[in-house]
């Protein structure tokens, strides 16, 4: 089961139960799936839907009449934006602290920032997954600045994580290079 962080849950005004009725009214957008039988399951479905409503989560599609009402659902991005935060790890002082420092780096450096939310979600992923401290992320972020310069240094909202195609939304550390960079170099300074 994925990461779910309780904090945002309830700032959003959901619970726990809401987390698969959401994800089924998500994947209700594909025209091979009917999540509808599957949505009828659920406890006092009808009043998610209602409280829903109310939120701006979801909304119902106008399509042709011969779809069933749950057919018809689909999540505002409003909604998807509840799904999305509400597996985002804890934001802590230290994230915060490195990027404001990344920022700074970049802006010192004329290098563009990009989107700051994907920036602070990106670090909270990146130190998730990895374990480095701040200091290590910013000695290797400058290094790879360098390493880059004579190519192309991203900016930062990619420095990270970028997608590998338009439709890649999970992250990957496989796919980061700038992962790889610093496995890259930790392996070379172990061999010599």
């Amino acid at each position: 089961m994925p990461y779910i962080n309780k904090v945002v849950l309830k700032k959003f005004g959901l619970k726990f139960y809401d987390i698969p009725v959401l994800e089924l009214i998500k994947q209700n957008s594909s025209k091979e799936e009917d999540n509808s039988v599957e949505l009828e399951y659920f406890m006092n479905v009808n009043n998610r839907l209602e409280r829903f409503l109310e939120k701006k989560y979801i909304k119902f599609n106008t399509t042709p009449a011969k779809d069933s009402e749950y057919q018809r659902i689909r999540l505002t991005p409003k909604g998807n934006k509840a799904l999305e935060y509400i597996r985002l790890r804890d934001v802590t002082e230290k994230d915060i602290e490195l990027f404001k420092d990344l920022i700074t780096i970049y802006q010192s450096l004329n290098h563009k920032v990009g989107n700051k939310m994907k920036v602070q979600r990106d670090i909270t992923w990146f130190k998730g997954e990895t374990n480095l401290c701040n200091e290590s992320i910013l000695m290797a972020t400058k290094a790879y600045i360098d390493y880059c310069r004579e190519k192309f240094v991203p900016n930062l909202e990619n420095l990270f994580w970028k997608s590998s195609n338009v439709f890649s939304t999970r992250q990957k550390l496989s796919e980061s290079k700038f992962y790889q960079f610093i496995e890259d170099s930790t392996n070379l300074l172990k061999r010599n």
